[in-house]
């Protein structure tokens, strides 16, 4: 796992990568 990639997430709840990405799709 890249660490950029979880970075933000570690931070709040626990996410699925599917709202990962749905996240990145918003902005």
């Amino acid at each position: 796992q890249r660490t950029h990639t979880n970075a933000r997430t570690r931070k709040g709840p626990r996410k699925t990568v599917a709202v990962k990405k749905q996240l990145k799709v918003m902005k």
